[in-house]
């Protein structure tokens, strides 16, 4: 593999570790919502204490902060990962784009892109070389 072919690579490689950020970034979206009170608590809470200033609002409200962050930093990694996807529709043989997509916007293991594309593992290899080299040609220079 040559130095343009193994960046183009590492390029492609980074939409599977984009999906492994954004799989963590949703989890922890749950976590947090997992520790949200319930509205109806904080509505009755609310009219007996009177005011915004009780812990079960505060809480809301720091969460609510909390999570659109997360939100945001979730949305900028799918901007990332789609560069990439947008990157894979250039190549025009659609067997070479499906194992691309596949590997690197499914994430599929080459085992797993093998057997949906129904070929043998050493000609998905075969063929992901080749979208390599594709990409190449067409001038592919990202990072």
């Amino acid at each position: 593999m040559t130095d343009k072919e193994y960046k183009v690579k590492q390029y492609l490689e980074r939409a599977r570790e984009l999906q492994r950020a954004i799989e963590t970034y949703e989890e922890a979206l749950q976590v947090e919502r997992a520790k949200v009170p319930r509205s109806s608590s904080i509505i009755k809470f609310s009219k007996v204490k009177g005011g915004r200033n009780n812990s079960s609002e505060d809480r809301l409200y720091k969460y609510l902060e909390r999570a659109e962050k997360i939100e945001k930093k979730i949305t900028a990694l799918e901007n990332e990962k789609q560069k990439i996807a947008d990157t894979i529709e250039m190549v025009e043989d659609i067997k070479l784009k499906m194992v691309l997509i596949r590997r690197y916007i499914l994430c599929d293991t080459w085992e797993d892109v093998a057997t949906h594309l129904n070929y043998d593992r050493r000609w998905v290899t075969e063929l992901h070389l080749r979208a390599i080299k594709e990409l190449v040609k067409l001038k592919i220079t990202h990072p």
